[in-house]
């Protein structure tokens, strides 16, 4: 039984830390994407077989000479099998990319709290984590190009590189539903930079006033 973004989320959260969104990617919208691998990997795939390298492929016996030939070059043999063994896994592995988006698309949860962007994934190496804190990065970029789904990116700021112990950087979030929505929320956490650069001119006005006053205070004693 597949549990709900939030209760795979709990584990995750540090302590206090407030969950404003869970939700998972777009299954449709992640296969979709990697329509194009599929299509690469079938056509490598049918070029194999129609070219003269699909004869490894089929199974067939050589006369009593040609065998006695093959043994004796069978180191060739072995390495001309190869070549074309590999880029026939290589386009089969292109083939199931739209699958397997859809299948890692339900174990995958991404999350907005009060501190963080976070997104949790469960593969066959086990769980693999990934944050990005609001003071690391820089506003996020919306990509919308199907309905409300969208992809939203992430892009660090210089001289930081470090998410937390043991987690990788956060640079995105893939097919999200209603991603307006989730931009917006994720743009609210930004208020701090945005207030200390509101305040700081005016301050930086005043001290300059202080400054001509006390050059004008100075300028009438001089005289």
């Amino acid at each position: 039984m597949k549990l709900p973004p939030q209760d795979t989320l709990y584990p995750w959260l540090e302590s206090q830390e407030e969950l404003l969104w869970a939700g998972r990617p777009d299954p449709l919208r992640m296969a979709r994407a990697r329509i194009g691998f599929a299509l690469t990997g079938l056509a490598i795939v049918l070029l194999l077989f129609l070219s003269p390298l699909g004869q490894y492929f089929t199974p067939y016996s050589l006369p009593a000479g040609e065998a006695q030939a093959a043994a004796s070059g069978q180191g060739d043999i072995h390495i001309a099998e190869a070549i074309p063994f590999s880029i026939f896994l290589a386009g089969i592995v292109l083939i199931i990319q739209p699958f397997v988006a859809y299948y890692y698309a339900g174990r995958t949860t991404y999350a907005v709290t009060g501190r963080r962007l976070l997104m949790i994934r469960k593969d066959m190496l086990g769980i693999l984590v990934k944050t990005a804190r609001y003071d690391a990065i820089e506003a996020p970029i919306l990509n919308q190009s199907f309905g409300e789904t969208g992809d939203i990116f992430f892009f660090r700021k210089e001289n930081i590189s470090q998410s937390g112990p043991g987690q990788s950087p956060l640079s995105r979030f893939l097919g999200v539903r209603e991603a307006e929505q989730v931009l917006q929320l994720i743009r609210s956490r930004f208020p701090a930079s945005g207030y200390r650069h509101a305040t700081a001119e005016p301050v930086q006005d005043y001290i300059q006033l202080l400054v001509q006053g006390e050059r004008r205070l100075d300028d009438g004693n001089d005289r």
